[in-house]
């Protein structure tokens, strides 16, 4: 073998190598950046509810909720409550306990089955008018009036507020307390 071939040969291969090398080096760096941005992005994800009825988005990342996510499910949850004919209180009512936390869940269901009976007997129907939301850090009162009209029954109508403690359990709201005092009227 011609020595200037095998040195021309060699000076080549050593060239490729060093391109092969420095290809699988860039890779390298390219999947370890990627895998670095991949646990960030998981860690820091964001967390996007929007109830029913709400007309802005809203978010929630960690424990921070903006006051129109608080104002949102405040409406929603009232409305389910609150609102409902002799009809519509079976579907509302269960959609209602799942946002109950488990372990209050069987003492709220005792009370909303007395009120479902209440109402398929008296074939009533019911509206809820808000008229403001307040909130502290994980605790909601939503004070309002409730009329309630039934088949040969007076219409009557009473001032609510209510309290409504919560949480945030890996993205979904749940409630944690519901509380409702007559403010007359």
């Amino acid at each position: 073998m011609n020595k200037e071939n095998y040195n021309s040969f060699f000076a080549s291969v050593t060239s490729q190598n060093r391109m092969l090398k420095f290809v699988v080096f860039v890779l390298a760096i390219g999947w370890v950046i990627n895998m670095v941005m991949a646990l960030y992005a998981l860690n820091n994800k964001m967390v996007v509810v929007v109830p029913p009825g709400a007309s802005t988005p809203i978010s929630i990342r960690g424990s921070f909720t903006n006051p129109e996510t608080i104002e949102a499910w405040g409406r929603y949850l009232t409305s389910l409550a609150y609102t409902y004919d002799s009809r519509t209180i079976d579907w509302q009512v269960e959609t209602l306990m799942s946002y109950f936390h488990p372990s209050i869940r069987p003492q709220v269901k005792q009370n909303f089955d007395r009120l479902i009976e209440e109402v398929k007997f008296s074939n009533s129907l019911s509206s809820f008018y808000i008229d403001s939301i307040s909130y502290e850090k994980n605790k909601m009162l939503v004070k309002g009036r409730q009329v309630i009209a039934a088949l040969n029954k007076p219409v009557r109508a009473r001032g609510l507020n209510i309290t409504i403690e919560f949480l945030y359990e890996r993205g979904k709201f749940v409630i944690i307390s519901w509380q409702e005092v007559e403010s007359g009227g």
